[in-house]
């Protein structure tokens, strides 16, 4: 497809926007800055936990993959082009410092989990004067910014998922020598990737609003992340940032030449500009694709006219309370994890919140 015909939809494309993907792979390819990036990626790293690669049912028509298995697992939904995570990218740009210190990443911020994790922190006999805690960026992060810093831990954050949010993530975690993590967070990833040291807390339980049916969407039986937990655990740190190259695509990490060609061919190869989830008749995806680029919304591509305010009007989240790293290692039983579904509340019960 013509790239000119691409930018009239060039406002549909957020789902490698949203962190700032797609000004990464602009940057590393020497693209103009009006180059629509019509892929989709996913937003946390796919460790093949779930039934499909994570967030490629987005409606871009191509999706990034960033190792085998998600090309594998994406090209069975639609076209994929394997590409290095960006943070790769972002790391052959600007070689992380040395760095000194801890930071612990933070779960869902909220009252429970906060002083849960407190709590898990003072059994290590942490120092807490060298520690900074990385905020996530939802919910109750004032409240949370206040409880931290009153038990003397100094707390940083990446801030909100904009165009520089990789950016200012690399720019927090290169400051440190060692990176503790309570949940499997993507962050674990990227720091091992740079060469910290990485640690797990292994008794931590917190509680979270997620996507209904979260267990049909979360497979705790991956091999790929119950092998990453296990070394977390054993704290081999040469295995533990192997890994987490391989996870992010070091294998496609080749010339800037081959990256873009790869790329413009993915791109000529496209048959439709959005990639429909639902299969709707041909009228009614034009009416669809008409007022999606209208409106600059993408909810009627993914789920249909009926689908889309069904949803909106029953739509139902979870609420679990969970030791994810228990629950990657030893697999989800009654003593890791409980689930259950509430309705959905706007501001209230937002998939990613803490439960208080």
């Amino acid at each position: 497809m013509d790239i000119n015909n691409l930018r009239k939809y060039k406002d549909l494309y957020k789902s490698s926007e949203a962190m700032g993907a797609a000004k990464i792979l602009r940057d590393y390819l020497n693209l103009g800055e009006d180059f629509p990036i019509p892929l989709s990626i996913s937003h946390g790293v796919d460790m093949n936990q779930c039934p499909v690669a994570m967030d490629v049912n987005s409606v871009e028509p191509i999706h990034w993959s960033c190792n085998q298995s998600v090309h594998e697992r994406a090209s069975k939904v639609k076209p994929s082009v394997r590409l290095p995570h960006p943070w790769l990218m972002l790391k052959a740009k600007r070689p992380a410092k040395l760095g000194k210190g801890i930071l612990v990443i933070g779960p869902p911020p909220g009252i429970s989990n906060d002083l849960n994790l407190l709590n898990c922190l003072k059994r290590l006999d942490l120092d807490f004067s060298s520690c900074h805690l990385l905020l996530k960026f939802r919910g109750a992060t004032d409240s949370s910014r206040d409880f931290w810093e009153e038990n003397g831990i100094r707390v940083v954050t990446a801030g909100e998922w904009d165009n520089l949010f990789y950016d200012r993530l690399f720019s927090v975690i290169e400051r440190y020598e060692c990176v503790i993590g309570c949940t499997l967070s993507s962050a674990i990833f990227f720091a091992a990737s740079i060469g910290k040291e990485c640690r797990i807390i292994e008794d931590y339980t917190y509680s979270a609003y997620d996507v209904v049916n979260y267990l049909d969407n979360t497979d705790f039986g991956s091999d790929m992340a119950r092998k990453f937990s296990i070394l977390l655990k054993d704290g081999d740190q040469v295995a533990i940032s192997t890994m987490a190259l391989n996870v992010l695509g070091v294998d496609f990490i080749k010339d800037v030449n081959s990256l873009e060609h790869e790329l413009l061919r993915a791109i000529e190869d496209i048959q439709c500009p959005v990639h429909f989830v639902v299969t709707n008749g041909e009228f009614e995806r034009l009416i669809i694709l008409w007022i999606s680029k209208l409106f600059g919304r993408s909810g009627l591509i993914r789920y249909g006219f009926f689908s889309y305010f069904k949803a909106r009007i029953t739509m139902r989240v979870s609420i679990i309370k969970i030791n994810e790293f228990d629950a990657w290692i030893s697999g989800v039983n009654e003593k890791n994890c409980d689930i259950k579904e509430v309705k959905y509340v706007k501001n209230k019960t937002e998939p990613g919140w803490a439960v208080d």
